[in-house]
């Protein structure tokens, strides 16, 4: 039981974790010594710089692989500098986060050129920098860019071209501009892509 615990514990998020411990006291004497959070939540939080650089300075942040920041208003650019303590990160949601501008993202991927899953959904003030920051990832497998609706189609071409055959899954909707040179950078490079969403892709819809 105490390994079955250990690895299911895996596979949740930290609150979820913690909730574990109750199940019966086998799970609890174990996931009681568990070194840190695979996966930690802090979606919609209030006060989540503090809580980044708490979790960030705990022994067991190399263990970190996601963290979801998704719908954290208070989230700010230089906070997105504190998720450097977790050295081994690989996939970050910023879904939504209001103030979290293309220097943010710049910030990020600089400290996290090897994530292999980032969420940008419904973050239409993102420009063209922010397809240029994206474009140093080395092995992003999975990219949501959903709703960050004004880039170009050379913008998001340049993206897919640059992932290629690491990319497994991205999601397209409502990027107004997608068309053709995105299709094409898709159908020549993104040899193992095995989910593609295109909701809402004006252009596309009206060629």
């Amino acid at each position: 039981m105490a390994v079955s615990a250990a690895s299911f514990a895996s596979y949740l998020d930290h609150c979820d974790v913690i909730s574990s411990k109750r199940v019966c006291k086998s799970w609890y004497k174990t996931l009681r010594v568990h070194h840190g959070f695979t996966n930690l939540n802090f979606e919609g939080k209030t006060g989540v710089a503090k809580l980044i650089e708490r979790f960030g300075k705990h022994p067991g942040s190399e263990n970190t692989r996601h963290i979801s920041l998704r719908f954290c208003a208070e989230l700010e650019n230089k906070d997105l500098e504190l998720l450097a303590q977790f050295r081994n990160l690989k996939s970050v949601n910023l879904d939504y986060c209001q103030k979290v501008s293309d220097d943010g993202i710049n910030t990020l991927l600089s400290n996290f050129k090897d994530l292999d899953h980032l969420s940008l959904f419904w973050m239409p003030w993102l420009t063209s920098k922010t397809t240029q920051y994206l474009q140093g990832l080395q092995s992003i497998k999975s990219l949501n860019l959903s709703g960050v609706m004004h880039l170009s189609d050379n913008d998001v071409a340049d993206v897919v071209r640059k992932a290629g055959r690491e990319l497994r899954s991205i999601d397209l909707s409502r990027v107004k501009a997608v068309n053709e040179k995105t299709l094409k950078a898709i159908g020549t490079t993104c040899t193992h892509l095995h989910t593609l969403r295109m909701y809402a892709c004006e252009a596309f819809s009206a060629s």
